[in-house]
């Protein structure tokens, strides 16, 4: 009963101290999520208070005012004194918030960017990167951290293209510039998991590059006085500046028709796999004597590391708990036999249509007509019946002959010749030896 409780302690140790560290990653995970929200908009704010506009007064001198609210003087003691504090808390925010995201995703960085330390993470719930999912799941292993260059996009675009004087061309092409270079990033890197996720991205850059060049365009007053000419102006304005929705909108219309291409790709893969392991379970296995035995001993000592003690594990291996043992075991027991099933299913379906097949071809079978036989037939029963072969007019005697009774002729003659040179005149008709006299 001691023992018990003691195990029954541990046990509830474990499970506070599991619930307690789920606790504190769901609160780290909501704060991530209230700074990533807020990251802009207080940014914007802190940058368009340092932004101050000069005016002339009548008298000669001049006086300036926050751009944002002519209330407020630029020389005042009180300004002053806020704007120490507006340098603070650029510090905190659009300083800060991006550097602790760095910080946090490079502290696990040896998980971050192993897709199989991931997969593993997964299969427990995320004990040690739960927190960080917010930052990093909609990215590849290799850009874990492409959060923060997200971030720094973010806040180009919206305060410091913001903070820039909107008399002059400068913002537009300081915008122009921003999107140009991540246009590049996200073509040439395809940072997200998800094709369409990276498709998005990069439409929605090249809109916000096209929206910055009409801005400049604008800016320099590139239309003429003509109402024609502006009018025509503003419709290619209007057309960029919907571009970027209307495509999103699209490409949302089309997930699930790619969706579902998808799972039919993988259900025809998945066939031509077990297909494949079909034909290789019923090729003749030609093993050795030895090698089922050495493979029985390697799966011995596999199980031998499994179990705590046994005489195959090593020193300082982690040894699993036979409850968790038994699990994995009868996990892959039914994942094998639901494999089994589906194979046998899919090799009965293949037999099933084979045999209508066969039963097809049987009753659209032609019985056969006896054809006569063509003249080259014929005329090889006469000479089998004759005994000797007929030249047609087209061929001439030696052609009906076999190459290697020509060949074994040929020598003969050549020969008989030779040995009968000194008196080939005795016996004139033997020059005259031929294929047909033979």
């Amino acid at each position: 009963k001691q023992g018990q409780s003691n195990d029954f302690a541990r046990m509830a140790d474990v499970v506070n101290a599991q619930l307690h560290k789920t606790r504190g990653q769901t609160i780290i995970y909501m704060w991530l999520f209230l700074t990533f929200l807020i990251l802009v908009g207080t940014s914007t704010t802190l940058f368009h208070y340092l932004k101050c506009r000069e005016f002339v007064h009548p008298s000669g001198h001049t006086e300036e005012y926050l751009y944002r609210d002519y209330s407020i003087d630029c020389r005042s003691d009180k300004y002053l004194l806020h704007r120490y504090f507006c340098y603070i808390m650029i510090l905190v925010y659009p300083i800060g918030i991006p550097l602790t995201y760095f910080v946090m995703l490079w502290q696990h960085r040896d998980t971050l960017s192993d897709p199989m330390a991931v997969d593993r993470e997964e299969t427990t719930g995320f004990p040690t990167i739960g927190h960080l999912q917010f930052l990093c799941s909609s990215y590849k292993c290799q850009f874990y951290n492409f959060e923060v260059l997200e971030c720094l996009r973010r806040l180009l675009l919206a305060s410091a293209v913001g903070i820039v004087s909107s008399d002059s061309a400068v913002s537009p092409t300081l915008g122009l510039l921003i999107c140009l270079g991540f246009n590049f990033v996200f073509t040439k890197f395809s940072p997200f998991k998800m094709s369409g996720d990276n498709t998005i991205g990069i439409s929605l850059t090249y809109s916000l590059t096209l929206i910055f060049l009409s801005a400049l365009l604008i800016k320099v007053n590139v239309t003429s006085d003509k109402e024609e000419d502006q009018e025509i102006f503003g419709i290619v304005l209007l057309i960029i500046i919907l571009s970027g929705p209307v495509f999103v909108i699209l490409q949302l219309l089309c997930l699930p028709l790619c969706a579902l291409r998808r799972s039919k790709q993988d259900k025809h893969e998945d066939t031509d796999e077990d297909t494949k392991d079909e034909d290789k379970e019923e090729e003749p296995s030609e093993e050795a004597p030895g090698e089922s035995k050495g493979r029985e001993d390697a799966s011995t000592q596999t199980a031998d590391l499994l179990v705590d003690g046994g005489p195959g594990a090593t020193a300082g291996a982690p040894a699993l708990d036979e409850a968790e043992l038994a699990e994995k075991v009868a996990a892959a027991k039914a994942a094998k036999a639901e494999r089994g099933a589906r194979k046998a299913e899919r090799k009965a379906e293949r037999q099933e249509a084979t045999q209508a097949s066969n039963e097809k071809a049987k009753e659209a079978q032609i019985p056969e007509k006896k054809v006569a036989p063509p003249a080259a037939a014929k005329r090889s029963s006469r000479i089998a019946s004759s005994g000797h072969l007929e030249a047609t007019p087209q061929q001439s005697p030696s052609s009906l002959m076999p190459r290697q009774t020509q060949a074994t002729l040929a020598r003969q003659v050549s020969s008989r010749a030779t040995s009968r040179r000194g008196n080939s005149f005795d016996k004139p008709w033997e020059k005259k030896i031929g294929v047909v006299d033979v």
